[in-house]
């Protein structure tokens, strides 16, 4: 695996959990957004709309549009990670090594004495483990693009 992709995909390993709740912070948000409705003015059967209004419709407008984009790329980031977790059982060595060192930021030494493994074991499961997350974020094909994009 080419570094810059395996920095790319360990450094969404570590934002995961961070993402996570960017991530249902923003649905929410643009679900309140999407919820709002601005009353306009109506007199008898017709609706006056003032230069205002479309303002705030046109504002609404891409604020939502602004926030659908930030969720695809957070999504982008999340998913993966999310599949890879419910693939992992909870006693498998390399869920132990992304809960340790990932979530919980220990360092690598306390994630080997924790897991009774030496420091070369672990980071052959390090390896294992954003190889595998890397076949979560792209196929084969997509991942050779992914490293020719990166070169």
């Amino acid at each position: 695996m080419h570094k810059s992709l395996f920095r790319f995909i360990e450094g969404c390993l570590y934002g995961y959990q961070e993402n996570m709740a960017l991530l249902e912070y923003k649905r929410n948000k643009l679900e309140v957004i999407a919820s709002y409705d601005r009353p306009s003015s109506i007199i008898g059967d017709k609706v006056i709309k003032s230069p205002e209004y479309d303002n705030a419709i046109v504002n609404k407008i891409a604020a939502m549009n602004l926030l659908r984009e930030e969720i695809v790329k957070l999504k982008y980031k999340t998913e993966p990670i999310t599949a890879v977790l419910k693939y992992l059982n909870d006693d498998n060595a390399m869920r132990k090594i992304l809960e340790l060192r990932y979530f919980e930021k220990k360092s690598w030494s306390q994630v080997a004495d924790e897991l009774h493994m030496s420091m070369r074991h672990v980071f052959n499961k390090r390896r294992e483990l954003v190889k595998l997350v890397g076949k979560f974020f792209y196929s084969r094909d997509e991942m050779e693009v992914a490293v020719r994009s990166a070169s």
